[in-house]
């Protein structure tokens, strides 16, 4: 039976502008034979992943900043959406539709990734010089990139010494969309950390590396090898592999993973520290700490797709959410207060603002993905389409939390606080306990909106979780039925399969 490739067909020549490089043409319906006869081809349905990655099922809004958000009790809010989020209603449609929807775009974007893998075999006569590394380790790092976050949705929570023998989900190899046999989370982790160091030797000639992350145009060529931030480099896949191991408890690996990838961005100055005047730009303030994002996802919708659905002043309240206190006017107070404990932390001050409804009711709103003032300018075409999926930031936290010595792991928090200009109020960390506790909630004030901390409360297999709907300066917490981490596989995928523990 002939096999077809569905992709966004995208202009690979001449490129003017990072937004070429990503401008959808309309859709088509390849063969194998036509795709993937030349370079072009193969870069097609490479970037034809890419793309997809913006649908709001995945990365454009629900595995980032609003359901899986909603599940870690971040946010205060009201309406029936979001508390089947908050409650847990895997049966409610709510849950039960984007979960569905997500796993069916993650598995056909795996498929993808395995026809682009299988075409490129152990070398291809299309895929001359560094193309051949390029294409096929961007490949095999995005099929872990999927999996793993496949594994950390409908898999075991942790800790994987207890739990990792568990049956989870399949690991999918193949471009025909055959059903394949569920694995335990402890084989699927496996295949996932196989993938990745063969796609980490493969982009050993990553233009990354030499050249870093090269976010403006070729003034003499094309883009193929430019933007390195919205596709999964080497540095990127690396970082992935540290999450890896942490996720499954391989403190050791991830310590390892994680360190030396830290020593190496350092002495090349990649992925550096956002700047105050980046910051504190007036027209253009950089509240993604774009400079420090790893891999992320290019969404010219973005604005419209997460900040306008989810944060703007006059949503209604089924919609809006918030960590702002009610009856106050005061913006620094309450929930806010506590996630950040020196008011001049550049996450609060560049992070929230105090707006005004329709109505003349204030309102407390969070602008990490609000539209810049002067969208045309330089400075923000870097960072207005930019939605973080990896960021440097959590290797400095894997570090602190796999490093054996507790002065090390301090050394990693503190220099996170320095670059965030937090300096008043840090945790005080005499011991593991405390340690432990200061390394969530850097977490929940670094990764708010980008979909970790549904995460990283499975993989602690945390009892207590901060209430989201708590109103006052003490935290109150929810007692977690660690059941309600694993996300029910769908209906589609288990009705016809005889392989499900029921």
């Amino acid at each position: 039976m002939k096999r077809y490739i569905t992709c966004m067909i995208l202009f690979l020549g001449g490129f003017s502008s990072c937004e070429k490089w990503l401008d959808i043409q309309p859709s088509d319906r390849l063969t194998d034979k036509q795709l993937f006869n030349s370079r072009e081809g193969f870069l097609k349905a490479l970037n034809g992943v890419y793309v997809e990655l913006v649908d709001r099922s995945i990365y454009g809004r629900y595995l980032t900043s609003d359901g899986l958000d909603r599940m870690a009790q971040l946010y205060r809010g009201s309406g029936n959406r979001y508390n089947n989020f908050r409650n847990f209603n895997y049966s409610n449609n709510d849950l039960k539709l984007p979960f569905e929807r997500a796993w069916n775009k993650l598995y056909s974007l795996i498929a993808n990734c395995n026809m682009i893998i299988e075409h490129a075999g152990d070398a291809n006569p299309n895929l001359q010089g560094v193309w051949f590394g390029i294409v096929k380790g961007e490949a095999l790092a995005l099929r872990a990139f999927f999996h793993l976050d496949l594994l950390r949705l409908y898999g075991p929570h942790g800790p994987y010494s207890e739990n990792g023998a568990r049956i989870s989900i399949p690991y999918t190899t193949g471009s025909d969309r055959k059903t394949t046999p569920l694995l335990s989370a402890e084989e699927v982790l496996t295949l996932i950390i196989s993938d990745l160091k063969e796609a980490i030797e493969l982009l050993k000639i990553d233009p990354i590396i030499s050249s870093g992350v090269m976010n403006e145009d070729d003034p003499i060529g094309g883009n193929e090898l430019r933007y390195r931030q919205y596709r999964l480099n080497q540095f990127a896949a690396r970082a992935l592999l540290a999450r890896a191991y942490l996720w499954g408890g391989k403190t050791n690996e991830a310590y390892a993973t994680a360190t030396n990838l830290l020593n190496e961005v350092k002495a090349n100055n990649i992925f550096p520290w956002i700047t105050s005047t980046a910051v504190n730009d007036g027209s253009n303030p950089d509240r993604i700490f774009s400079s420090e994002v790893m891999f992320a996802v290019y969404d010219q919708s973005r604005n419209v797709g997460i900040f306008s659905a989810m944060f703007e002043v006059n949503l209604p309240n089924d919609d809006f959410v918030s960590l702002g206190t009610p009856n106050t006017t005061t913006l620094y107070a309450g929930r806010i207060a506590e996630l950040y404990p020196d008011q001049n932390d550049w996450r609060f001050t560049r992070g929230w603002a105090s707006n005004t409804m329709v109505s003349g009711t204030a309102r407390f709103i969070y602008q990490k993905y609000r539209e810049t003032n002067d969208p045309s300018s330089a400075a923000a075409r870097r960072f207005r389409y930019m939605i973080p999926l990896m960021r440097i930031t959590e290797v400095y936290l894997i570090a602190a939390e796999s490093a054996s010595n507790l002065e090390e792991s301090k050394g990693y928090l503190e220099e996170i606080w320095r670059n965030r200009n937090f300096n008043l109020g840090r945790p005080t960390i005499t011991d593991i306990s405390e340690l432990a506790r200061a390394i969530e909630w850097e977490s929940r004030r670094e990764l708010l909106a980008e979909g970790q901390m549904f995460y990283f409360y499975k993989r602690r297999a945390t009892n207590l979780i901060p209430n989201g709907d708590n109103t006052g300066v003490s935290t109150t917490y929810i007692t977690m039925n660690l059941n309600n981490y694993v996300v029910p596989l769908p209906d589609s995928e288990t009705q016809f399969r005889e392989d499900i523990n029921k």
